[in-house]
């Protein structure tokens, strides 16, 4: 019985529950609320009346399934209680399966439909040993172009939304072309505004910025829309990033193919977040401890400007003339008079540097986070 009632079972009879209906039944457009509270009823009705007998979990799935077909097939809510029944024998493996087969979550709009509905079951169904919190943390996953993150939440937000959160980031640019990490850039195809509501849910800069400004402003606009956010800083991590946030709720919805995203210091200017596309002056093979190395000396000018500070263990990226980009750890440092040379580990990639290759520096980047959720 303990496992009847657990969260993961309950969304397996949901699911199994709509395909029956759907599917076997053929009864449409299948009122989600009327199902739910159906559910919770024949849930609680089911541990009470069989939580002393040794049924196994597939017998009171099914026993429960029969009931919720009972009811759209008879429509009569107060004889649910009293004519519980248990179905024949031969039956239980097809229903079983078709429990099994929903459950493979492959949609999105039907992954946050389900974790709406659990939300609400969760809400009016006892907690019979049921873990406290419900969720799905750490499941990553990015679109053919590499330009969004999805990371599945499942908080419980004040209004009751199960989101999605989106990460928008200056990593992405084409940064050869566009070296400057504000002002960018980007396609509406991230967006499905149509199933999708957008909205801000936070700001990841490098932490010299809030050295710079108390506040950020962030404009989204292109010809159509003009969408503004307003930013403080909630952390103060001196070597790492800082999470900026905002209280405004508004929705974004862009109207274009393109849209532009730049952000403002506390005085209404254009924020200097910096530029990449940093030449490489010169290279070459370099023995680190008896490592195969790679020795690049970049301009010490170039760090005077625009907190271009690198540092041991940091990542960069860089643009070699294949076209192709190569991420890399710097594994040492040194400085001369007028250059820094940083150290990496060859990886066979010294034959794709040349005199016109550049790095980008992937700390000193801006990650913008949305949330999204159903409509």
């Amino acid at each position: 019985m303990e496992t009847f009632v657990t969260k993961d079972n309950c969304i397996k009879l949901l699911i199994g529950s709509k395909n029956l209906l759907e599917q076997k039944l053929q009864i449409k457009n299948v009122d989600e609320n009327e199902l739910k509270t159906l559910l919770n009823k024949i849930i609680l009705i089911i541990k009470d009346k069989y939580n002393n007998d040794n049924n196994d979990l597939k017998k009171l799935n099914n026993i429960c399934l029969t009931n919720i077909k009972n009811y759209y097939v008879n429509k009569k809510t107060d004889n649910v209680k009293n004519n519980l029944e248990t179905i024949p024998e031969e039956k239980e493996n097809n229903i079983h399966k078709s429990i099994t087969e929903e459950t493979k979550l492959e949609d999105n709009l039907l992954d946050l439909k389900i974790k709406e509905l659990e939300f609400l079951r969760d809400e009016q169904i006892p907690d019979y040993n049921i873990e406290d919190d419900y969720t799905i943390n750490n499941k990553i996953s990015s679109d053919v172009s590499g330009n969004t993150i999805i990371n599945y939440n499942s908080s419980k937000k004040d209004e009751n939304i199960f989101y999605k959160t989106l990460l928008i980031t200056s990593i992405n640019r084409d940064w050869s072309l566009n070296p400057f990490r504000n002002n960018i850039n980007f396609d509406t195809k991230l967006f499905n505004f149509n199933e999708y509501k957008y909205s801000c849910y936070g700001l990841l800069l490098p932490s010299y910025v809030s050295d710079l400004t108390p506040i950020i402003k962030m404009n989204i606009k292109n010809n159509v829309d003009d969408i503004f956010y307003n930013f403080v800083c909630t952390t103060n991590n001196k070597n790492n990033w800082n999470m900026w946030k905002t209280n405004d709720n508004v929705d974004i919805i862009l109207n274009e193919k393109f849209f532009n995203i730049t952000f403002y210091n506390y005085t209404n200017n254009v924020l200097d977040l910096g530029n990449d596309n940093i030449k490489i002056n010169n290279f070459s093979n370099y023995d680190y401890h008896g490592k195969d190395c790679v020795k690049l000396s970049i301009n010490y000018d170039y760090f005077n400007i625009n907190n271009n500070l690198f540092n041991i263990n940091d990542i960069i990226s860089i643009k070699l003339n294949n076209n192709k980009y190569f991420n890399t750890k710097i594994i040492y440092i040194q400085q001369l008079s007028n250059n820094f040379e940083l150290i990496i580990i060859n990886n066979n990639i010294i034959d794709y540097i040349d005199n016109n290759s550049t790095i980008m520096i992937c700390k000193n980047q801006f990650n913008l986070m949305l949330k999204y959720y159903v409509k």
